[in-house]
C-alpha cells in the first residue's frame, strides 16, 4: 500500500459550507485513487445511502451503474489542484479503466 509521510500535523481542512448531503447520495466510481494493497481491482465503486437523519453508510453493491462514471477534464483538474493544495503527491494518483467493456460485470 501507499502512504504518504509528511513533518508536522495532519492538515484540518475547513469544513464545506452550505453542505448538501443529499447531493452526495448515490453511486459513485473511482476515477483516480492512491494505491491501495486492499483495492487492487478495477471500477470500484461506493454507493452512500441515507442510515438515519444524522449518519450516512458506505457500501458496494453490484447494482446497475445509474450515470456514467467519467467526470470531465476540467473537474479532474480541479480536483488534482485541491489535493495537491493539501500535500496529495497527484503523480502517484492511479487512473482506473472506465471502459464500458470492461466493466459490464458492474451492471449485471
Amino acid at each position: 500500500s501507499f502512504n504518504s509521510v509528511m513533518p508536522g500535523r495532519c492538515p484540518r481542512p475547513a469544513v464545506q459550507g452550505n453542505f448538501n448531503a443529499a447531493r452526495y447520495l448515490g453511486t459513485w466510481y473511482d476515477i483516480q485513487r492512491l494505491p491501495q494493497a486492499f483495492q487492487k481491482g478495477e471500477c470500484s465503486s461506493a454507493t452512500y445511502s441515507p442510515k438515519s437523519p444524522k449518519q450516512r453508510a458506505a457500501k458496494n453493491p453490484s447494482e446497475p451503474a445509474k450515470l456514467l462514471p467519467t467526470l470531465p477534464e476540467e473537474t479532474l483538474e480541479e480536483l488534482r489542484s485541491a489535493l495537491s493544495s493539501t500535500g496529495v503527491s497527484v503523480d502517484k494518483l492511479l487512473s482506473t479503466n472506465q471502459d464500458v467493456a470492461y466493466c459490464s460485470a458492474m451492471h449485471q
